[in-house]
């Protein structure tokens, strides 16, 4: 049976060995003199020590591959280049030589034109970019401006119409209570538009297309419209004198009633008339109210 170096209590080993063994740090070590190089001691602690020399060995010489064929001039020689960049680090180091070997293969002229080139563009981007925006802003205020002029374009074109109907319609007197209408009817019949820059107006007919008085074309003119008006509708002028216009004296209302004919306006017959009934209403409400009852309507 083989003797233990060391044991934990002297109780593992026979009693006849007990005296050989010595206690140290708790445990009971074989007590064994050296002979030509041979003892007994802890080796674990040689055993790591020596494999962290054995791994230390073999990383040098993994990295002194790396200088293979590298002789010692050159070796020193770059050695003294590197103390040169003092403290900089090596990916320091790499860039800028990287840095220095691109500027070394660039061509002073074509380098020179690209970074104008380069000043050129980005001056014109900004520019642009400012023009863009002005032009934004002028646009939006030139829609505004159209848009207001358009509108003030429109008024005048309508005032425009309508002084030109009120001054027609005066030359041939109407009744004042019938102007209100007779405009509105005016204004019903008859449009505007431009025509080289000028607003002339036009008479329409039951379609809509402008209305001529004779096989030659001539326009039929707003004077020609008022006069028609007059024509057809006489009690709604007054009377100036001109055989069938207005209300003459054969024909005027007794006073404090509507011109036109005698009877109910309102009820059928000879007597219906439209043209009273818009008198009626205008001046005399109470009354129209009252035909209306007795006509039935």
């Amino acid at each position: 049976m083989p003797i233990k170096a060391v044991v934990n209590t002297l109780d593992e080993v026979e009693e006849t060995l007990r005296p050989h063994y010595v206690e140290r740090d708790g445990r009971y070590v074989l007590g064994v003199d050296p002979v030509d190089g041979y003892e007994l001691d802890n080796v674990r602690g040689l055993r790591t020590a020596l494999g962290a020399e054995r791994s230390t060995r073999s990383g040098l010489e993994t990295r002194l591959r790396e200088f293979e064929g590298i002789e010692a001039g050159t070796a020193r020689a770059a050695m003294e280049r590197l103390n040169e960049f003092g403290d900089l680090q090596p990916q320091d180091i790499r860039t800028r030589l990287a840095t220095l070997e691109r500027l070394e293969r660039l061509n002073p002229e074509t380098e020179a034109e690209r970074l104008a080139q380069e000043k050129f563009n980005h001056a014109k981007s900004q520019l642009q970019g400012q023009f863009t925006t002005r032009e934004t802003q002028l646009t939006t205020q030139i829609a505004d401006l159209e848009g207001k002029l358009a509108a003030r374009e429109k008024q005048v074109t309508k005032f425009f119409k309508t002084g030109q109907i009120k001054g027609e319609l005066s030359k041939l007197n109407p009744l004042p209570e019938a102007r209100d209408m007779l405009e509105m009817v005016a204004d019903r019949d008859v449009r505007h538009r431009e025509v080289d820059g000028n607003i002339i107006l036009e008479v329409l007919d039951e379609n809509g297309h402008p209305r001529i008085k004779d096989h030659l074309g001539t326009p039929f003119t707003l004077a020609d419209y008022m006069t028609e008006l007059r024509e057809k509708r006489p009690a709604l002028f007054q009377a100036d004198g001109k055989s069938g216009l207005g209300t003459s004296e054969t024909n005027r209302a007794p006073s404090g009633q509507a011109a036109g004919p005698q009877g109910n306006p309102f009820k059928p017959g000879a007597s219906f008339s439209i043209t009273q009934q818009m008198i009626l209403m205008r001046t005399d409400p109470a009354k129209a109210a009252r035909l209306q009852s007795e006509a039935g309507v």
